[in-house]
């Protein structure tokens, strides 16, 4: 005898229980009293019996869930075909797993109860035009391109990668828009040709190198104003303009001008204002006809090979080189002609006892000179004549012809220092008066 692992019911009336050991080699069958508890398999085993034939269809259905589950178990086969003609192009054994890439636009949806769905969607799923939703692709939707006028559309489906060409051959010759706007860069790389009016609202760059030219065969209509005053230039010295017609000229700088020929006048715009040349820097020749030169109320003018200057009274001092004469019917200071004799005639004045130098020289111009001299104060008149000259080393002096209305007014004196002789006054002037000192020097000409 064997007692089996126990199991303990509650035993129901007109009801048996059956129990079979876990390998299958026991059946026991009890019939137990109402509401009684029975320890099953506790009961004494007899021989044990032969065993009768299995029933078809448990052994058909035993077949039928060890074939399922072995197809459940079994690892597939996977086949690439084409949906045109099922051919197929790869086959893959023995598969375990089967992924799906959502980059290749496959997604799997967790749908619950132990169930997916698998979706197919696109890699470009939306096409956005010109920034807004145009087209949203789904499955297997196809895409068409249509080329507009001028724009040609081609495709290579055999090469790699495969390619899809947009071109505009017209546009390389021709652009043309009407009543459009174009935003953002246009670039020409070969002839612009505008038959309308063109119209900048931003900088404007014309050419990248100073080969490139601009010919301007329309009129200016406005001002041509820089950018930046007194920045930039109009030429240049190596590429000049060749003519500047203009009716007037505002000159702010310096003003070049080179081989210009003037046919007007030149007249400025204020009286007594403005000057030509300076004392630093003079013009050299000033080549003239024979009008006059008004310098304040005096005038100077040729009268053929005589030099006239002429004052607002009528005087006149008249010049003739040739002759080397100067007829004159009225001398004023600092007056120089010159011929065999050098004529020069000057004022000074002085309220000083100190020296005062009322004339020089350069020694290498003249060696001797004659003075006609006048000093005059409110204590009289000193008039005298002087008689100079030098040697180069040392000067000497004469005074003679000296004429006085009271007293002396002071005394001459001349020296030379580094090449230069200088007349020199010494007034005699205790009350610091006023006194005018009136010279006309005659120098020999070397």
């Amino acid at each position: 005898m064997s007692i089996l692992e126990p199991t303990i019911v509650e035993a129901t009336t007109n009801t048996v229980t059956v129990v079979v050991t876990n390998n299958y080699d026991t059946i026991s069958v009890v019939q137990p009293q109402f509401q009684s508890v029975v320890v099953r398999d506790s009961v004494i085993r007899g021989p044990e019996g032969p065993q009768g034939p299995s029933g078809p269809a448990a052994f058909e259905a035993y077949a039928q869930a060890n074939a399922a589950y072995a197809k459940a178990n079994a690892p597939i086969t996977v086949k690439e075909v084409h949906t045109s003609n099922n051919a197929v192009v790869n086959t893959f054994s023995s598969i375990n797993t089967l992924q799906f890439d959502s980059d290749s636009g496959m997604a799997v949806v967790d749908e619950s109860s132990n169930t997916v769905t698998i979706k197919l969607n696109s890699t470009f799923k939306t096409w956005n035009i010109d920034g807004n939703t145009g087209l949203v692709a789904f499955g297997l939707d196809t895409v068409n391109f249509i080329s507009a006028n001028g724009i040609a559309l081609s495709a290579n489906n055999l090469s790699s990668p495969k390619t899809f060409k947009i071109d505009a051959p017209d546009l390389p010759n021709k652009l043309n828009v009407a009543g459009g706007t174009i935003t953002g860069s246009l670039n020409v790389d070969q002839d612009l040709s505008v038959s309308g009016n063109i119209s900048v609202a931003g900088n404007l760059t014309i050419g990248n190198q100073t080969t490139d030219t601009i010919n301007v065969v329309a009129d200016f209509s406005s001002n041509l104003i820089p950018d930046v005053t007194q920045q930039f230039n109009l030429g240049s010295a190596e590429k000049e303009w060749k003519e500047l017609h203009v009716q007037t000229a505002e000159v702010n700088g310096n003003l070049t001008v080179a081989g210009t020929m003037i046919t007007h006048d030149i007249i400025p715009d204020a009286n007594i204002t403005y000057d030509i040349g300076t004392a630093n820097a003079r013009f050299r020749d000033l080549y003239l006809s024979n009008s006059s030169i008004y310098l304040g109320d005096a005038q100077i003018f040729s009268n053929g090979e005589s030099i006239v200057v002429s004052s607002s009274t009528g005087a006149n001092i008249e010049i003739n080189a040739l002759s080397q004469t100067v007829n004159t019917t009225y001398l004023n200071a600092n007056v120089l002609y010159t011929g065999p004799i050098a004529t020069t005639f000057n004022v000074f004045t002085t309220t000083s006892n100190d020296p005062v130098i009322v004339d020089s020289f350069l020694s290498s111009e003249y060696t001797t000179v004659k003075y006609i001299i006048q000093a005059k104060s409110i204590e009289g008149v000193h008039a005298c004549e002087l008689f100079c000259m030098h040697d180069g080393v040392g000067t000497y002096l004469t005074e003679f012809a000296t004429l006085l209305t009271s007293h002396t007014l002071g005394v001459y004196n001349m020296n030379l220092e580094a090449g230069l002789v200088k007349l020199i006054f010494e007034p005699y002037n205790p009350d610091n008066n006023i006194i005018t000192i009136k010279l006309v020097r005659q120098a020999i000409t070397l």
